[in-house]
């Protein structure tokens, strides 16, 4: 079936690897290294036109292969690494176009959120509400729902696709929007990968870009990581209103390390005295913090987030265009075991916050494993996301405040590094789970997150808002599976 399958694909398209051949590793490899993910597709193609992903399709389908959409390689379990099928590249399918009237932004799949940002900014001065990577595909953050600097201001990223083009199980073009396949575009918006289609364009409401952003960020002792959280909760509802144009989140380090960053975008003279008055209330309470204020640009911000200040992204704005510069790409420690699980309160008991903290900063070697372990608060809360109904996407998590994402990463080449740390996330995933609900964030995902272990339906029930539906609409739109899904 794979030389069968190699040989259509042959037929008709110019840039196919296969197994074997010397451009084999190069081609199949994801962002993540982490050998047991390691895909092993029977062929990739390279497509640079939607119509050259519809031929890709139509052979798959035709020989009971199959396919999968690659588009930034970022997605931490490999999902789009097709092992055993067609992994479809749309790395080159970068094109974009403004209406300058609505605002809204239509491009392809292959736009990393750095291509994405930087244009938007210079050539139109607007922004769309995604993540802060900007090596990141955006095409896997807004089918997923992911979050970003902005959602408070601007919803999730989902909430901002107004439709979407894409090549179907028959290897045909479709449109879906509001009044064109309208269970297309529902499972667009949060779907992630279960999307029965690969999309080749995007329409997405973009917004004006910021101007001045103003930060305040603090350190504190790890020993005051406690009191530093519940005092962050206390007050992250009300953070989380979008007249404050603010963003913010708290940063955990295996390594002993705490830090609270905060922005506040083109605030005024009143915005600004709440904004630094709260954080600073948040830090008293911490104690023993050290806090210090500054201003960026809109730029400035995205090579910071990017890793600037670690010299894996150039010191320029134009370096957010490339994709290959960034901690995606560049970070010292590939191979990664991720995890994210959503709280529907602000309220916890104090064994939650003594659980995080010792299981980030006591139960791992520290002295052989620095910087493995990062924990990550995000805020998920605010009218901007809980304005749109539960059921209106697929995405899981409206009524969630919060989200705890964590990340333990390592060298790919150290199997007792890969051994150590993805024990210690399973233990540090189980141990969280007595306190949080079995609920994750799909961007975020853990495919062997263990509350939901029990077959496909109980994952998926973990990370989705509808899963009867969505396997209504996957039936119906793939009924040959020709499309690999978690459904």
């Amino acid at each position: 079936v794979g030389s069968a399958v190699v040989e259509c694909l042959r037929g008709k398209l110019s840039s196919v690897v296969a197994p074997g051949e010397p451009a084999y590793n190069d081609a199949r490899r994801c962002k993540n290294t982490r050998v047991d993910i390691t895909p092993r597709p029977v062929a990739v193609v390279r497509v640079s036109t939607s119509h050259q992903v519809q031929l890709a399709v139509r052979c798959a389908a035709a020989h009971g292969v199959q396919a999968c959409a690659r588009a930034g390689a970022h997605g931490f379990e490999n999902d789009a690494g097709c092992t055993g099928g067609v992994a479809i590249d749309l790395q080159d399918l970068t094109d974009m176009r403004v209406n300058n009237a609505t605002k809204e932004v239509n491009f392809g799949p292959g736009n990393t959120l750095g291509q994405l940002y930087y244009r938007l900014k210079v050539e139109h001065d607007l922004v769309v509400p995604g993540g802060a990577e900007s090596g990141v595909g955006a095409s896997g953050l807004f089918l997923g729902c992911g979050r970003g600097m902005l959602t408070q201001l601007h919803g999730l990223a989902c909430d901002a696709i107004r439709g979407v083009g894409y090549v179907d199980a028959r290897g045909d073009w479709k449109f879906a929007n509001n009044q064109v396949n309208p269970d297309m575009l529902w499972m667009a918006k949060g779907g992630g990968g279960t999307f029965p289609g690969i999309v080749t364009n995007f329409i997405v409401q973009a917004f004006d870009a910021p101007g001045v952003l103003h930060g305040r960020d603090c350190t504190v002792p790890a020993s005051r990581a406690k009191p530093l959280i519940k005092a962050w909760l206390r007050r992250l509802e009300e953070m989380s209103n979008p007249k404050h144009q603010m963003f913010t989140h708290i940063i955990l380090w295996n390594s002993q390390f705490v830090k609270f960053p905060n922005l506040c975008f083109d605030c005024n003279p009143e915005q600004l005295r709440w904004f630094e008055s709260t954080v600073d209330a948040i830090a008293a309470e911490a104690g023993s913090a050290s806090c210090n204020t500054f201003s960026r640009s809109w730029f400035s911000q995205l090579l910071f987030e990017a890793g600037v200040d670690r010299g894996v992204i150039e010191n320029n704005p134009a370096a957010l265009k490339d994709r290959h510069q960034g901690y995606g790409e560049l970070g010292p420690a590939k191979a990664s075991k991720n995890g994210g699980y959503l709280s529907t309160s602000y309220e916890l008991p104090d064994a939650f916050y003594d659980t995080l903290t010792n299981w980030t900063f006591g139960e791992l070697d520290e002295a052989k494993y620095p910087w493995s372990v990062l924990v990550l608060l995000y805020n998920l809360g605010g009218p901007k996301i809980s304005r749109v109904p539960k059921g209106a996407t697929a995405y899981g998590g409206r009524d969630a405040k919060f989200v705890v994402h964590f990340k333990h990463q390592w060298d790919e080449a150290s199997l007792s590094s890969h051994r150590d740390l993805t024990r210690h996330h399973r233990g540090m995933s189980r141990a969280l789970e007595a306190y949080l609900p079995c609920r994750g964030f799909y961007n975020y995902m853990d495919g062997q997150m263990p509350c939901a272990h029990g077959g496909p339906d109980r994952w998926a029930q973990a990370f989705f808002g509808d899963v009867p539906r969505m396997q209504r609409i996957k039936a119906a739109a793939d009924p040959q599976g020709v499309f690999w899904s978690r459904l």
